[in-house]
Order: structure tokens, then sequence, then C-alpha cells
């Protein structure tokens, strides 16, 4: 089982829109699920508009087990949620995780029990203790941008938090991908800041304009569901591939 998260501590960038059709296209290679780990529960709201009964909160805190949470979203593709209004996972993970160190390995060893192939966290882009216990365990973390001056900012504030990550966690987790969502190549202040994010050592991932994948979320679809022929597919699809 190979977990996965997409993280940076900015917001606004795309981490929930690069998770969801990142998992779309990894139903190929095996089983997934999509945990919504950020407080918004904004993935949840999409890909699950109807009412859930059990949350990722409950799961750890040890209300409920696994099975009881996992979501269906689409063949080979299960989520569990988090709720967006009255959710515990915020002041849960303030509170009590702090006490609970390996809380999210033993999550991680009853998912692998479950027989999932893949596993992606959704994060927010906070810095915390929940963040830093979600990077602990991932194999791999894809940071997400867009061609703006605050996003190179806040890429250097990646390298820096999982570097200590791995430092302090004892954390095993890569991240030689780099998506940069958003661009348009023919505005030279786009071309300008690729050029920027060149010089860091990251295999890079671009990811076109398009408000399609806004359009896809309202109604509660993945973009290759929404707009097949959306040009941005090819990149989630290439990226799918490799990770």
């Amino acid at each position: 089982m190979k977990v996965i998260a997409t993280w940076i501590a900015k917001g606004g960038v795309g981490k929930s829109t690069l998770a969801g059709n990142l998992s779309y296209y990894l139903r190929e290679r095996g089983r997934v699920l999509i945990i919504d780990a950020d407080p918004q529960g904004n993935t949840s709201g999409w890909l699950y508009p109807n009412a859930f009964d059990w949350e990722l909160t409950d799961i750890m805190k040890r209300k409920v087990g696994v099975g009881q949470a996992i979501l269906p979203i689409r063949p080979n593709l299960d989520m569990i949620g988090t709720f967006a209004i009255g959710g515990e996972l915020k002041e849960w993970s303030e509170t009590k995780l702090p006490n609970q160190p390996f809380a999210f390995h033993e999550l991680r060893d009853e998912l692998e029990a479950a027989g999932y192939d893949f596993v992606i966290f959704d994060m927010s882009p906070g810095t915390s203790n929940l963040e830093r216990a979600i990077l602990a365990i991932a194999d791999e973390v894809i940071p997400i941008v867009r061609p703006e001056y605050f996003s190179i900012d806040g890429l250097e504030v990646f390298e820096d938090t999982l570097e200590n990550v791995r430092r302090d966690l004892r954390s095993k987790a890569v991240a030689p991908r780099l998506v940069v969502n958003g661009i348009n190549m023919s505005f030279l202040v786009h071309r300008s800041y690729y050029d920027s994010l060149k010089e860091f050592s990251y295999d890079i991932y671009t990811i076109g304009q398009t408000t399609k994948a806004t359009e896809a979320q309202i109604a509660h679809q993945f973009l290759a569901e929404y707009d097949p022929s959306n040009k941005v597919l090819d990149e989630y699809n290439r990226l799918a591939k490799v990770v």
C-alpha cells in the first residue's frame, strides 16, 4: 500500500482538486481510498453530497472501525469523510492527538489490512500536529502551487516542514514531484514563475487553466466525468501512472 498526501502550507492552490482527480485515475492501478483530512470538509462535500454518519475523527477516537466509516464513491474508489459543519477533527487534533502520537500509524495499518493499494490524504494548509502526523506516515507528499510569488514562498516552507518531520518523526516521505496548477504559458508572468520553479529539484506536472474543474465539483463529479475531453486530464493521468 502506498500513502500519498497532497499538501502545502498555502490555501487556495487546488490540493483537494488534485487529490480527487488523481484518485480517479489511480483506480486503474488498484483499490483506492481518499481521506478528507481537512477540517473544512471540502472533498467530502464534493464527492459525497449526501449525509453520512461517521467522519475521520470517529475512527481516530475509536468510536467506530474503518469499515463503518467507509463511503463508496466509484468502483474501486472509497472515501473517509470529514464533517464540514459540526466536525471534530480540528479539536481532536489539537487536544488528543499529542497524546496519541501513533494514531495515524495505527490507521495506516488498518487500511493496509483492509486491502487498499493507494490511500490519498487531502490535507489542510496548516503545519499543526494534524498535518505533521499525516506527513509522518506518508510515502510520498505531492506539493501543489499556483504560478504566483507567494506559492514559491510556500514551497520553501513545504521543504523546511517536510525536512523537520523527517528528522523529528522519522518519516520516510519523499517529494520528487511538484504540481503547478492553473498555469497559462501564454502569460509572461506565468512563464517567469514556471522558470523559477524549475530551479527546485522536482519533476514538474502542469495543470492548465480550466473553469470546468470547479463546475465538476459543483456537479459532484470528477473532471473526467464532467468534461472527458478536457486537455488537463492528460496530466492527471500521467501523474497517476508514476506515483
